[in-house]
């Protein structure tokens, strides 16, 4: 490593917030001020130097990333003009051991935030990091991202040096497997960070559900291929938002084993393999319906409203499919699908949901609908009976709208729910009629070709 490019964190410090330079100038260079004295360059980068070093001293925030520290200078002047500095970031700097960490730690007196990612830390002994470990026990967040460590450096770091540690991020490290913790580590965090390592299996993640009070777990594109959870383990206890945004899910079992989390209330799951061609309010609807404790959906509130459409929508999508299963002794389907009887239960089949939408609009048999062909721009507003077949449907689609009678055509409903959010939805159910889709006047039919 090229020391001569290195500069120590106090010289950081003065480039990035005190403006330093041509401080020494010559002080008998004389310029004119608005009362008509005089006074020198030094005078006048003095009154700024130390409005800058008020503005430090009230600074709880500093940002010192990319700024060549190769070494922490003990200036204690310095240090006290930090003291009210809680969060600290020296990413991408030149800082080689955890000693120089712990001069900082234990120089800036309010620390409880670090940054030390991208730095090029090299592993201590356990008896090294014992003499260290006094120093870091106010720390409650610390961000090691990029620091090419398994697990097991990240376990031998944190063994010592930050009991009380509240949230731990190690995004893109070497980490491809979790070994369990030790009862007396990680006893206080709540929020871990994993993005960015290929852990694949799901059963190292399972070796974290032992944390009492982890609240928070985010595993952003680690490969992960499937999600099990046994219930009779009682894991995750206390997880109330996990992030497994692009990973490699792909299938429906997975996202019915996160049901199996007891505490969870917010999931992201967007962009993995299993929702790639599917409409995203069929995405949203049904992963909803099968995770029953959810209040947020790829940062989406679930409100009521939201829940029963979904829910209805994704028992009548189903409910076909439900039936073949139970004919033909399947347990499959209620695998994959572990709400689905209770969501049955709480709201009926599709034709007592028919029969109620019917009771409440009786005795209007007709609705207006715009019918659309959006290849070849043909619209046509025509009043169809509730009661007309899916598969009479489409012969009367094809002849409103001179379409090849060859030709397969899906049919889409384009509606608004409650809260007034347009929602798309297929009519795939040759057999069933509108009631059965819950198609209201003035409801858009949108013609696709297979």
């Amino acid at each position: 490593m090229d020391t001569k490019k290195q500069s120590s964190f106090t010289e950081a410090v003065k480039s990035k917030y005190l403006d330093y330079d041509g401080i020494d100038e010559n002080p008998g260079i004389l310029f004119p001020t608005l009362a008509g004295k005089s006074k020198s360059l030094l005078y006048e980068r003095s009154e700024k130097l130390n409005s800058h070093l008020k503005a430090l001293e009230r600074r709880t925030e500093i940002d010192l990333k990319c700024c060549s520290i190769g070494f922490v200078d003990h200036d204690s002047e310095m240090f006290d003009k930090l003291r009210n500095v809680q969060i600290l970031d020296v990413s991408f700097n030149q800082l080689t051991s955890w000693r120089q960490i712990s001069d900082l730690v234990r120089n800036l007196q309010s620390l409880r935030h670090i940054i030390v990612t991208g730095n090029p830390l090299e592993i201590l002994s356990d008896d090294e990091y014992q003499q260290l470990s006094q120093y870091f026990s106010k720390i409650k967040i610390i961000i090691l991202g990029k620091l090419n460590y398994d697990w097991s450096k990240i376990v031998l770091c944190s063994k010592y040096l930050w009991p009380q540690l509240e949230e731990l991020d190690v995004f893109d490290n070497l980490i491809d497997s979790i070994e369990a913790p030790a009862p007396e580590m990680f006893n206080n965090l709540t929020t871990l960070i994993l993005n960015g390592n290929q852990l694949i299996n799901w059963k190292y993640i399972n070796n974290l559900g032992n944390l009492k009070k982890l609240t928070c777990l985010k595993l952003v594109n680690c490969g992960i291929e499937s999600v099990e959870i046994d219930e009779n383990e009682n894991l995750f206890l206390s997880l109330k938002h996990l992030d497994l945004k692009t990973n490699r899910l792909n299938s429906w079992k997975d996202i019915a084993n996160l049901n199996k989390l007891p505490a969870l209330e917010e999931l992201i799951v967007r962009d993995n393999p299993l929702f790639e061609d599917m409409n995203f309010d069929y995405t949203f609807n049904f992963v909803l319906s099968i995770v029953g404790r959810l209040k947020y959906l790829n940062r989406q509130q679930i409100t009521d409203n939201l829940r029963r459409d979904g829910e209805i929508h994704y028992l009548r999508f189903y409910y076909s499919k439900y039936l073949k299963s139970i004919e033909a002794g399947d347990e499959t389907f209620l695998e994959e699908n572990p709400r689905y009887l209770q969501i049955l239960q709480d709201y009926g089949t599709p034709f007592d949901l028919s029969a109620k939408n019917k009771a409440k609009k009786a005795p209007n048999k007709l609705i207006e609908l715009t019918i659309c062909d959006l290849s070849t721009g043909t619209s046509i507003i025509k009043k169809i009976p509730r009661t007309i077949m899916v598969t009479a449907l489409k012969h009367l689609v094809k002849r409103l709208l001179s379409i090849d009678d060859m030709k397969e055509i899906s049919i889409w409903v384009k509606s608004k729910n409650d809260f007034n959010q347009e929602i798309e939805y297929e009519m795939d159910k040759d057999e069933h009629n509108l009631d059965f889709y819950s198609c209201k006047d003035n409801d858009l039919l949108v013609i696709k070709y297979n």
